[in-house]
């Protein structure tokens, strides 16, 4: 995904996030990726799977010894069974940050988009406060977004993300730490090659 752009967008739409628990269960591999995947010579591996609705699948990867009630560092991949445009689940995705940063101080974003639109990347930031002071996390997500049909015919928007977070006596160090390193971090997301799914 090279020679990313800003550009602003409408609202429609959402994939599932934010700071939701996870009950105990069976992690099943609904899109049939590999139970590893290799970023920034980070091994993460599938932890945590949902398929909500009918139309809609969500999978964590977790490096070793990380949970999801406590993660440093997160890779999802969603899948949204879709006749939807892919600029318009974008924008849902943004307006649902934009009310965000209506109440969150440290919440904010951005939107890339490469040059013929067949890719967005949405870089944002939030926290489960409405300011710094008292955040007891702070979650930086790269989310790749991309047009995707399987070899069976499913098509929809593919989501490819990269999260990472910061608790209590840490926030204001991530934050200073993100200033330079989320270049880095949306290269790294950027130039990987997206996974290839499956829907069971």
């Amino acid at each position: 995904m090279k020679k990313l752009l800003i550009v602003a967008l409408p609202a429609f739409v959402i994939f599932l996030s934010g700071f939701t628990g996870h009950g105990k269960k069976d992690v099943v591999n609904y899109l049939n990726t590999s139970d590893k995947i290799v970023l920034d010579n980070v091994t993460y591996k599938l932890s945590w799977s949902s398929h909500p609705t009918e139309n809609y699948y969500k999978q964590e990867y977790l490096p070793a010894h990380e949970t999801q009630e406590s993660y440093s560092n997160m890779l999802l991949i969603d899948f949204l069974i879709t006749s939807d445009s892919l600029k318009n689940v974008v924008a849902s995705k943004v307006a649902e940050q934009q009310n965000q940063e209506i109440t969150d101080i440290i919440a904010h974003h951005r939107t890339l988009k490469n040059k013929d639109k067949s890719e967005y990347l949405l870089d944002f930031i939030l926290s489960d406060s409405k300011g710094r002071a008292n955040a007891n996390i702070v979650e930086w997500n790269g989310y790749r977004y991309k047009d995707y049909t399987d070899s069976q015919g499913h098509k929809g928007v593919l989501l490819f993300g990269w999260s990472k977070r910061a608790y209590r006596n840490d926030i204001n160090e991530f934050l200073t730490r993100l200033r330079t390193d989320k270049p880095l971090f949306i290269h790294s997301l950027a130039q990987h090659e997206i996974p290839k799914i499956e829907v069971k």
